[in-house]
């Protein structure tokens, strides 16, 4: 399944690592010490709880969307902002290489 990289906040999505629950996207372009990732997410319905961790993933994880989110009039000004911060943090993770993850400035 092909799913857009810049699915709103609030977007309810299946992945496809065997989770027993969809997971709610909260947040992009997260950077762990493997690389870059598309999405953090938290379980559905449940959210964020204490013994909980967010979940980082790909858009190629997700094989069902099943709920997406509001998206709102600046909408398109996210996605261009995001883009840009993707293109940054790939060069950045590209130029440390074996060195570890940049951070996104």
């Amino acid at each position: 399944m092909t799913v857009d990289k810049n699915l709103p906040i609030g977007t309810v999505v299946v992945l496809n690592d065997q989770q027993t629950k969809p997971v709610m996207i909260n947040g992009y372009c997260m950077v762990t010490k493997d690389g870059m990732r598309d999405y953090a997410g938290v379980p559905y319905p449940l959210g964020l709880e204490n013994d909980v961790q967010m979940v980082i993933f790909n858009a190629e994880a997700i094989t069902e969307v099943l709920y997406e989110g509001m998206r709102a009039n600046d909408y398109e000004m996210l996605v261009s902002l995001l883009d840009e911060q993707r293109a940054k943090a790939a060069e950045k993770l590209a130029r440390k290489g074996a060195e570890g993850p940049a951070m996104l400035e």
